[in-house]
């Protein structure tokens, strides 16, 4: 509904506009401030992981990596199983290039690569994601911190993060996926990127 819509983009818009008056409306810059219930957030959530899908197989991946992170944002648990693939998902966009990438995707990295409080398989993916994007913008210093700091946050691991599960899509199946091997891929990539730095 026009409600419903004008209300995410409120939530939403980085702008200094109360209902951002852009088309796409501006992506989150940090997590927002929501407070609805139950049900509406879970509508809210789906629609965002809908458009983001659906933005994805039209090619609009600019689009789609905002709904994305709108519906990560939106996630009314966070250790919701498939709020990684959505993160991953739109991590993944930005990884690839497929979009590039704007103020608001690093600043959101940043807060969730950050995040004391958020599950450490999104931390180290966030981190990692952030500093492959400093890496494509030539600055291999901080790319190459970033990697270090993955590599801490997984040696570091307490046995609780590394027993939450997730939920990916492999070879056209819904499967869980140990938080644990999420980690330690994230790790890998890191020290593997180190060297190019």
């Amino acid at each position: 509904s026009k409600a419903t819509v004008s209300v995410l983009n409120w939530v939403f818009c980085g702008c200094e506009h109360r209902v951002c008056v852009h088309r796409p409306p501006c992506a989150p810059t940090q997590r927002p401030r929501v407070r609805a219930p139950l049900f509406k957030m879970m509508q809210m959530y789906q629609q965002a992981a809908n458009h983001a899908v659906g933005a994805f197989g039209q090619g609009d991946y600019r689009a789609s990596a905002d709904a994305y992170l709108r519906a990560f944002w939106l996630a009314p648990e966070k250790d919701d199983l498939m709020r990684y693939q959505i993160f991953s998902a739109y991590t993944g966009i930005l990884r690839e290039q497929r979009a590039l990438p704007k103020d608001g995707d690093f600043l959101a990295l940043e807060e969730i690569a950050g995040d004391s409080g958020e599950l450490l398989h999104f931390r180290t993916e966030g981190a990692f994601v952030l500093g492959v994007l400093h890496g494509h913008k030539k600055e291999p210093e901080t790319a190459a911190k970033l990697y270090h700091q993955v590599v801490a946050m997984g040696e570091g691991a307490t046995k609780e993060a590394l027993s939450k599960e997730v939920v990916l899509t492999l070879n056209g199946k819904m499967e869980k996926v140990a938080a644990a091997k999420l980690i330690a891929t994230n790790v890998g990539m890191a020290k593997d990127n180190l060297p190019q730095c």
